[in-house]
């Protein structure tokens, strides 16, 4: 599992692009920002109680919320772990999802820290153009 962090500076290091890039063309998906969302919704109703824990869900369950192939749902998940937004453990027959919150957390403080500037930008976009 693939988690990176974000520096309180100004610019991003290399390592914390190419993280920030993979978890973007991850969620670039729509099949894969579809189950992303609702991984972070929780648990959502399983019938296989035995399997399912209550802040994960597994495989089979996700699978079927979706008009999607088991395979092909695994294979979302694992980019979505590659990218590091969700983990996933295998215990037993089950293979338990949940969402990676430190990496959350690390999207969040780029968004709040890059998502300032946009008026400044806008107003020197203006400036530009009436100028």
């Amino acid at each position: 599992m693939r988690e990176f962090a974000i520096n309180t500076g100004r610019t991003l290091e290399d390592s914390n692009l190419e993280g920030l890039v993979k978890a973007f063309k991850a969620l670039s998906n729509r099949n894969r920002l579809q189950i992303f969302i609702l991984l972070s919704k929780g648990r959502h109703g399983c019938k296989l109680d035995e399997c399912c824990k209550e802040d994960a869900s597994c495989v089979t369950e996700i699978a079927n919320e979706f008009d999607l192939a088991q395979s092909t749902v695994s294979h979302h998940l694992k980019e979505l772990c590659g990218a590091g937004l969700i983990k996933m453990e295998k215990h037993g027959l089950w293979v338990y999802c949940s969402i990676n919150q430190m990496t959350i957390e690390h999207l969040r403080k780029f968004m709040d820290l890059y998502g300032q500037s946009k008026d400044k930008t806008d107003r020197e976009l203006e400036r530009n153009v009436d100028g």
